[in-house]
C-alpha cells in the first residue's frame, strides 16, 4: 500500500454518506468521537474490497496476520464472533437462530481513510481514486419514529425480572461476575428504512464511544446493540467501555 496522503478535514459522516449512496457492496465505518480514555480521536472508513475471509475457526485467519509490515499495509476489518470459542475450547455449541452468520468474517481493503478528530485532518492509505468521496454528500432522509408492525418479544416482563433476580443471586454467590441478559423485540417495518440514515441519526442522538457500520452484500444481517433489527446486508454494533476484572478468577456468562 502506498504512503498516506494528507487531506484537509471533512466530516466522516459526509464521506460515509457518499459511499452508502453509491451502493458499495463491501465497506466498513468505525466511528469514534465521544471522548474517553480509549476513544474519541480517530474514526476509520475502509472501502474497495481486496479480500474476504470467512469461517468458523480462528486458525484460518491467524496465518494471515503479520508484525513486520507498515501500518495499514496488512490491516483487516470485520467480525470475530463468539462462535469462534468452539475452535479453541470444547464448549457447548450455540443453538442456531434466525440471525445465523459466520463467526469469522474479516475483510481487507485497498483504501483506508483515517480521520483525526483532534488535529482535524484525514490520512488516506491506498492508491485508488477517492475524489468522488469528497463531493457534496447525498444524505438519505429519515422520518422518526419509524412505523413498526407486529411487535413481539421472546419473554414477558415478569420472565425478564425473574432472570435478573437469578443473575444477581449468582453474582452474590460468586458463580459469575457479569451476565448479558438480552430481551429481544421483533417486528417489521412498514417501509424499509435506510441503514445509513439510521446509523447517522443514532450517532447524533445516542452517541457512543465507538460505533461500527459494515456492509457485506451477499449476507443478510444487520445487528444493533442494544436490540436487534434485521435488514439486508448491513451490520451495526455499538461498544461501551471495556469491562474491568478484579484479581480473582471469574467467569463470564451470556444469558440470551
Amino acid at each position: 500500500m502506498a504512503l498516506p496522503q494528507l487531506l484537509p478535514w471533512h466530516d466522516p459522516l459526509d464521506i460515509g454518506a457518499n459511499i452508502a449512496a453509491r451502493g458499495d457492496s463491501h465497506w466498513v465505518f468505525l466511528h469514534s468521537v465521544t471522548q474517553t480514555s480509549y476513544s474519541g480521536r480517530y474514526s476509520f472508513i475502509a472501502c474497495h474490497l481486496k479480500e474476504k475471509i470467512t469461517g468458523n475457526n480462528v486458525a484460518i485467519f491467524a496465518t494471515r496476520l503479520s508484525k513486520n509490515r507498515p501500518c495499514f499495509d496488512n490491516a483487516w476489518f470485520g467480525i470475530l464472533g463468539y462462535g469462534l470459542k468452539n475452535s479453541m475450547e470444547s464448549l457447548t455449541v450455540d443453538v442456531p437462530n434466525w440471525l445465523q452468520t459466520s463467526p469469522l468474517c474479516m475483510m481487507q481493503f485497498s483504501t483506508i481513510l483515517v480521520f483525526d478528530h483532534v488535529d482535524r485532518h484525514i490520512q488516506i492509505w491506498g492508491e485508488s481514486d477517492v475524489s468522488s468521496l469528497f463531493q457534496r454528500p447525498i444524505s438519505p432522509a429519515v422520518t422518526y419514529p419509524l412505523e413498526v408492525h407486529n411487535l413481539s418479544s421472546n419473554m414477558t416482563r415478569d420472565d425478564y425480572l425473574k432472570k435478573v433476580e437469578d443473575i444477581l443471586m449468582r453474582i452474590h454467590a460468586g458463580e459469575l461476575y457479569q451476565a448479558n441478559l438480552t430481551r429481544k423485540f421483533m417486528g417489521s417495518f412498514a417501509t424499509p428504512p435506510d441503514p445509513y440514515a439510521i446509523f447517522s441519526f443514532a450517532l447524533h442522538h445516542q452517541p457512543r464511544p465507538i460505533q461500527c457500520l459494515s456492509s457485506d452484500r451477499g449476507s443478510a444481517r444487520r445487528i444493533l446493540k442494544p436490540g436487534t433489527i434485521s435488514q439486508d446486508r448491513w451490520q451495526w454494533n455499538d461498544y461501551d467501555a471495556p469491562h474491568q476484572r478484579n484479581g480473582r478468577q471469574s467467569h463470564r456468562s451470556h444469558t440470551r
